[in-house]
């Protein structure tokens, strides 16, 4: 597996250049009662045998170098039916505008690692809209390390939000990002909500969670200390989001609507039956032919009809 560099700048006789990309399935192993000695630990030990695994410890220094290499990397599924790899690096490399390039890495399931070089393009690149390479729209999310492309991974994205109606006091740099933490997590202010320039409403920067078992968050619960008591104070904040990712209004879940969410219908479902079940049948009872009328009242001789028979 290889990572091709998208650069304006092209190698040594015009030659693009190309690194290998390591491989290969992790198992978590257990680390057993204690770690091999200190200096062990930078040059690697021999398998040894423990159960039915074979236990090797790997050199520290060597893996903490090479994962050093993708503090500036993000990450994306790229569908290659639609779009090739010498289109994403032509993108990158005409459009971008990047000042030292950055190494494309495509793995398994059509991940694609995006290795910058520095952290001003990484960071420039993931700030931008989603970009659109020919018919397919190509949103990044940050890499982290141990990232697995067999594991189900979660998505996100940056949306601007907004607190409408938040009173003067409350727009201070730290305590807006407090508030929009428990929306996601936040990267910036805009300028006007810096500067106080309107007070219609705040507007945060946050990143947030756009897999399919993401719920949004719609109000937020502030809290603070009355000044010079321990009394608290709290309201509700309505938080507005900026952007036009479907959302379901049954279960706050993003990425479809009502009209199709599982979650509602298996509700349906079984709201449905427990009507069914509440629905018993009521007795009529009915006076059998030639029972005397003064014991007609009696409990035991008369005959249930079950109504719908």
């Amino acid at each position: 597996m290889v990572g091709e560099r998208a650069s304006g700048n092209s190698g040594e006789n015009g030659a693009m250049v190309v690194e290998d990309d390591d491989g290969g399935a992790r198992e978590s192993l257990d680390c057993g009662p204690e770690g091999p000695p200190q200096d062990e630990r930078h040059k690697g030990a021999e398998p040894i045998q423990v159960g039915s695994k074979r236990r090797v410890v790997i050199p520290q220094r060597d893996y903490e170098s090479k994962r050093q290499n993708f503090r500036f990397a993000l990450i994306r599924m790229v569908n290659f039916r639609l779009i090739s790899l010498d289109a994403l690096r032509g993108e990158a490399r005409e459009k971008w505008n990047l000042s030292q390039g950055v190494l494309m890495h495509p793995l398994e399931k059509g991940y694609v690692i995006f290795q910058f070089q520095c952290e001003g393009n990484k960071t420039t690149v993931w700030r931008r809209p989603p970009h659109r390479v020919g018919d397919q729209v190509i949103r990044f999310q940050y890499w982290k390390p141990e990232f697995n492309i067999q594991e189900k991974q979660s998505f996100t994205k940056l949306v601007w939000i907004r607190f409408p109606d938040l009173p003067l006091e409350y727009w201070h740099e730290n305590v807006l990002l407090s508030i929009a933490k428990a929306v996601g997590c936040p990267v910036a202010l805009d300028r006007q909500t810096r500067q106080g320039l309107l007070g219609y409403f705040a507007r945060v920067l946050v990143e947030i969670d756009i897999s399919g078992l993401a719920m949004r968050v719609e109000k937020v619960q502030v809290e603070r200390f009355e000044p010079s008591t321990s009394q608290v104070y709290g309201f509700c904040q309505k938080v507005v989001y900026e952007d036009n990712v479907e959302r379901c209004g049954h279960c706050k879940r993003v990425g479809h609507l009502i009209s199709k969410c599982r979650l509602k219908k298996l509700d349906d479902e079984k709201q449905c039956a427990a009507e069914k079940l509440a629905e018993v049948p009521r007795a009529v009872y009915a006076v059998e032919d030639g029972v005397d009328s003064t014991r007609a009242n009696s409990v035991d001789r008369l005959s249930p009809i079950l109504e719908g028979n």
